[in-house]
């Protein structure tokens, strides 16, 4: 057998023309023309069948099963029964004990069922002891979950009160809850809310344990002080370029060793672009007359003032990410604590190592080459 075989082989050998597949094209439409050219090559060369005539009557028989598998597939249709149905009452309840809870920053509004088939709203203000109060009233009426809108961080204290009581929250996205117009008032809002949530048809937004909730809370908040504080190294730029000082276009970083010095011997009053030379540190590359001609600036007394603000916002966000990183660790160590069972021997030494070989890689970055 020939394994070099090709469809056209034998049309080329008869014809001046190669055969044109007449019923690729009426089939064209259920998939592509060289796959199915495809398959027919494998089964001619898997019968060992290489003459012109075995070829069209492969074809043809390959095509008329590929034709009436499509065609059942096609006319397979569903029956459709004809005729009255007897169907259940409305929707399906899944959450017979459920509340609806419409948060707002002044009021919440909180709708349950109530005895006669209806619905039962109420309204109190957003203090902690009316929190309390709401919480309270639902376990009273054996609720047993509560669903909310996640509107701003409005949502999140008493949330958090009634997972402690033992209320399962159900945190959804109020787009999915908005869909239908017409509900302007927050007691209806509530309703419909307590509605969707009766019959199962919200979707429940992932919320982490408090462990996890508490460290997020402070790793989101280390991230904006980084922010706060990269504004206030933008803002020392601006007032160095505003006094026309380059040295930041003859170091690598502001806020390297030497960079730090030259700033806070500007801010302490020295003007002298010789003196403040000196404070280079010796692995700089830049020649010292480029670094002299760099700290010579035009010296007002506002540009100073901006510096001297933008460096002590900046010296002031770094403590705070310390004790942001302080906080970090304790929760972090509390965590290995939980999962080891309160051994957390050489945890800590383990840590510090690795704090302290970072520090060192970070001093080397920032340090001006």
């Amino acid at each position: 057998q020939n394994s070099n075989f090709k469809t056209d082989n034998f049309a080329k050998a008869t014809h001046k023309k190669p055969i044109r597949h007449w019923k690729f094209d009426s089939l064209s439409k259920f998939g592509s023309r060289r796959f199915l050219k495809f398959q027919l090559a494998v089964i001619r060369l898997l019968a060992g069948k290489h003459r012109i005539g075995d070829q069209f009557q492969n074809i043809s028989a390959f095509m008329r099963c590929f034709y009436l598998k499509l065609k059942s597939k096609i006319m397979k249709k569903e029956t459709e029964t004809k005729g009255v149905v007897r169907m259940g009452k409305g929707l399906p309840v899944f959450n017979p004990h459920a509340a609806g809870i419409d948060i707002g920053d002044t009021l919440h509004c909180v709708a349950i069922n109530d005895s006669d088939g209806g619905h039962e709203v109420k309204t109190t203000s957003a203090f902690t002891c009316d929190l309390n109060e709401i919480v309270d009233y639902l376990k009273s009426n054996r609720i047993t979950t509560a669903a909310m809108e996640s509107t701003g961080v409005y949502w999140l204290p008493l949330y958090i009160m009634l997972e402690e009581a033992g209320i399962e929250p159900y945190l959804v996205n109020e787009k999915h809850v908005k869909n239908v117009t017409g509900r302007k008032k927050d007691d209806t809002d509530s309703i419909w809310i307590q509605k969707l949530h009766t019959c199962g048809l919200l979707q429940k937004s992932f919320q982490p344990d408090n462990e996890i909730r508490l460290l997020r809370s402070y790793t989101r908040q280390r991230k904006n002080l980084i922010v706060l504080g990269s504004d206030a190294v933008r803002r020392m730029q601006k007032a160095l370029e505003l006094m026309n000082i380059k040295i930041h276009t003859v170091i690598s970083d502001i806020l390297g060793k030497t960079g730090m010095q030259m700033v806070m011997a500007i801010i302490a009053g020295e003007r002298n672009p010789q003196i403040l030379s000196t404070l280079c540190d010796p692995r700089i590359k830049a020649p010292r007359e480029e670094i002299i001609k760099s700290l010579e600036g035009i010296w007002k007394e506002e540009y100073l003032f901006m510096l001297e603000q933008a460096v002590e916002n900046y010296e002031f966000h770094q403590k705070q990410i310390k004790s942001c990183e302080e906080k970090i660790k304790e929760q972090l160590l509390k965590q290995v604590a939980i999962i080891k069972e309160g051994d957390i021997t050489g945890v800590e030494e383990t840590f510090k190592k690795k704090v302290k070989s970072k520090k060192i890689n970070l001093a080397l970055q920032f340090l001006p080459i």
